[in-house]
């Protein structure tokens, strides 16, 4: 037991176990002795824990226990294979419901410990059942109910009453999840929020989705929804369930922040006591949080209202091939704003998706916190490393118009496929990233439609660059088998500089040069290390003569030189103030700063004569 005991935490952990003797004799201090056949589990409770009831996708209001599974750490796992009192078993075998929990490519296990990098592990049970009555070789233990699910009743308590029966003290497990088979039409899949049970029917407790969105329940993450739909926001698990198995997705920047795996990489902003005008914040999608290019990057910035206490979350939907969350496909490369209506930072509560921002856009949050001041949330730019830098900005009227000056005009054509809503372009200056003000596209909402804009690109005294970017959503294209939609983009004078019908993306970079102002004024070349110094010479004509004092004797600098006067103050005409080697340096012999006059005298003597 000792290597078990030390997984433990002092304050945190507790220690179950099926079964135990403890003897209680007076005649020496209380012992207790555990069967070596007892099953022994190690639970560390939630940094954060919350006593909720909340209503499970089945319509079932289920009261939520306060020792959830802990969202860092292992989990102990029992799936429970259930069949009917007529012998109707879940479709799936037990082999194929052990990798479709534990062992496949993307499952409950492998998709969590990669969501979370490791921190949250699910571990199949493996050993005698709580009640020595099986034995459990891979985390699938059958059980049968008396119940038959053609028909009508409470199937749950069925499940728990057979299980409990079967099985023993299910508490000594962190996550017990129930596969029904079939014969009902009536649900998908349920869970109690901040516990450690699951429910699914049948095929839907192969599906990686229905996975990762109950067992987000257990770990106290409530939906994820819109403005129309509880389940709407599906950039993340806890939207809409699809019937689709392996799928690589993880959460939305609301969740991220509860689930704390991504804690040294969020940081939480009050933008009302900011003392600047505003700030400026480097984002990173989760499939970058390990990249350490840049570290002061984050994964999450939380908006802290103490007034209403629905908090603001601001994440990066980043999304690549072959990553985390490759199968994201919605608000991809996108920043999105998120507000949790219910619930602490680390508690159970809803969130809503309030906007989702393309490069160059912006989104007000009116009257934040209570205030009578606006926040304003601006997706700056986009780094060749796929970073997203954004500014959160107090009382201002709007990101910045395009700067002075001449500019040159391009027209962008887009023609669109079936699905608008997936294609948006941009204009970025090609070394910062920054979007160029008023270079974004329209929202297209037409299929099959033409759509054409112009933006007018600053020009200056050398050839500059621009990026322009195309993005599709879902990265199917714009053509094919959508529709034969296209992009373009045309210059000034109608020639085609960029063309865009084929093919799948996700993002597309094309450069765009924009010419030579005109009317600006030619740059002045640096000196060159190349060339010679400039002559010494004096200031004043060879033979010019001066005067030193307004009522003084006029002489040539060479004379002046000679009479060692070069260090005096002239106090007349257009040079007064200045000293005479200032205007007679190559008879000074001032050419260079390591030059010296003989002349210590200084401009404070008493001497009138010349």
């Amino acid at each position: 037991m000792a290597p078990l005991l030390a997984k433990a935490t002092s304050g945190k952990s507790s220690l179950r176990m099926s079964e135990a003797i403890i003897d209680t004799d007076e005649t020496h201090a209380p012992r207790m002795f555990v069967p070596e056949h007892a099953t022994v589990a190690i639970h560390n409770t939630s940094p954060a824990t919350t006593s909720t009831t909340s209503t499970d996708t089945a319509g079932t209001s289920k009261a939520a226990n306060p020792n959830a599974p802990p969202t860092i750490g292992t989990l102990t796992t029992l799936v429970i294979r259930l069949s009917d009192s007529e012998d109707v078993e879940v479709d799936a075998s037990v082999s194929e419901l052990y990798n479709d929990v534990f062992d496949d490519d993307v499952s409950l296990k492998t998709q969590t410990e990669a969501c979370s990098y490791g921190k949250l592990n699910i571990e199949p049970f493996i050993g005698k059942t709580p009640n020595n009555k099986k034995t459990v070789a891979n985390g699938i233990v059958k059980v049968k109910m008396d119940f038959d699910m053609s028909k009508s009743g409470d199937y749950t308590n069925a499940a728990l009453k057979a299980a409990n029966d079967q099985v023993g003290d299910l508490s000594v497990f962190d996550l017990v999840m129930f596969c029904y088979p079939p014969g009902r039409n009536d649900f998908i899949a349920y869970a109690y929020p901040n516990h450690r049970y699951s429910f699914y029917n049948n095929e839907w407790c192969g599906y990686v989705y229905a996975q990762m969105h109950e067992v987000g329940h257990n770990l106290g993450l409530a939906h994820s929804g819109t403005k129309d739909s509880e389940y709407g926001d599906q950039s993340g698990f806890m939207g809409y369930s699809s019937a689709r198995d392996d799928q690589r997705k993880c959460f939305n920047a609301q969740k991220n922040y509860q689930l704390r795996w991504y804690d040294d990489k969020v940081e939480t902003l009050d933008p009302i006591a900011l003392n600047v005008a505003s700030r400026e914040y480097v984002l990173h999608g989760i499939t970058d949080y390990d990249n350490n290019d840049n570290n002061d990057a984050l994964v999450v910035l939380r908006l802290k209202q103490s007034d209403n206490k629905k908090d603001y979350y601001i994440g990066y939907n980043r999304v690549v091939a072959d990553g985390i969350n490759e199968d994201s496909k919605e608000d991809v490369d996108l920043v999105t704003i998120l507000r949790k209506e219910s619930g602490d930072a680390y508690e159970y509560g809803k969130s809503t998706k309030i906007a989702s921002l393309r490069p160059g856009q912006d989104f007000v949050l009116e009257d934040f916190d209570g205030s009578d001041r606006d926040v304003r949330v601006f997706f700056q730019s986009r780094n060749a490393n796929g970073d997203a830098t954004i500014r959160i900005i107090g009382d201002s009227d709007g990101p910045p118009p395009p700067p002075p000056g001449n500019c040159q005009t391009f027209t962008i054509q887009v023609k669109t496929d079936k699905y608008p809503e997936d294609n948006s372009w941009y204009v970025a200056d090609a070394e910062s990233g920054t979007v160029y003000p008023g270079a974004t596209s329209e929202v297209y909402e037409e299929k099959y439609e033409l759509y054409e804009q112009e933006v007018c690109l600053l020009m200056g005294t050398v050839p500059k660059t621009y990026r322009f970017s195309m993005l599709d959503a879902y990265g199917d294209g714009v053509c094919c088998s959508q529709g034969k939609g296209f992009y373009k983009v045309k210059d000034d004078n109608g020639d085609l500089l960029v063309s865009g019908d084929t093919g799948k993306f996700l993002v597309r970079d094309h450069v765009l040069e924009v010419r030579v102002d005109p009317d600006a004024e030619p740059p002045t070349p640096p000196p060159s290390d190349n060339e010679p110094p400039p002559p010494c010479m004096d200031t004043k004509k060879k033979n010019e003569t001066f005067a030193r004092k307004a009522d003084g004797n006029e002489f040539k600098c060479k004379k002046w030189a000679k009479m060692k006067k070069c260090n005096r103050k002239i106090k007349t005409g257009s040079d007064t103030n200045k000293f005479i080697w200032e205007v007679c340096k190559k008879s000074c012999e001032r050419c260079s700063d390591n030059d010296t006059d003989n002349d210590t005298d200084t401009d404070n003597d008493t001497d009138t004569s010349e």
